[in-house]
């Protein structure tokens, strides 16, 4: 099984923008990244956006039958996002676990995946809400990190994680 490393915060926190610069310092660290973040597009809803080609979805959009909260998942995004986390593998992988993935939905199954898969260092980016949930379905994490992260603390943990990938 692949090891993984969470980074626990709240979206409000910057989790995404957090993730987003983590991949930039490994890139330039000469790691190859892939994998996906989540970002909120507007009051409307949030794209799903892959870390290795900067290509973007509709991840959800408000509705009146929501799956989570006001939003609702758009057709197909978990199978795009699946096919982001699968292939290429990368040396490092970053994913979204949320509640729906708490409930085994979601990006759980292309997790499971990702961890069975070809080698690489799987980020979890983890909400604290869903972080009982989640972790507890996974083997124990290699490394971890809180937001807020930054300065020296972030140089720690994308060293921590450059030596795990």
């Amino acid at each position: 099984m692949n090891p993984w490393v969470g980074l626990v915060g709240k979206g409000k926190l910057g989790r995404s923008a957090k993730a987003l610069e983590l991949a930039e310092v490994l890139k330039g660290r000469g790691l190859s990244v892939g994998g996906l973040v989540h970002q909120r597009r507007d009051d409307r809803g949030h794209d799903a956006i892959h870390l290795g080609t900067g290509e973007r979805t509709t991840l959800t959009t408000v509705s009146q039958t929501p799956d989570v909260c006001e939003y609702a998942f758009a057709p197909g995004v978990f199978e795009t996002c699946r096919q982001w986390l699968l292939a290429p593998p990368a040396q490092v992988t970053f994913v979204e676990l949320g509640r729906v993935e708490g409930q085994r939905k979601g990006h759980w199954d292309a997790t499971m995946e990702l961890m069975s898969g070809p080698s690489t260092l799987v980020v979890a980016l983890l909400r604290p809400s869903a972080l009982s949930a989640v972790a507890l379905g996974l083997p124990d994490p290699a490394d971890f990190a809180e937001l807020p992260l930054e300065g020296e603390a972030l140089t720690r943990f994308a060293d921590a994680i450059a030596q795990l990938a």
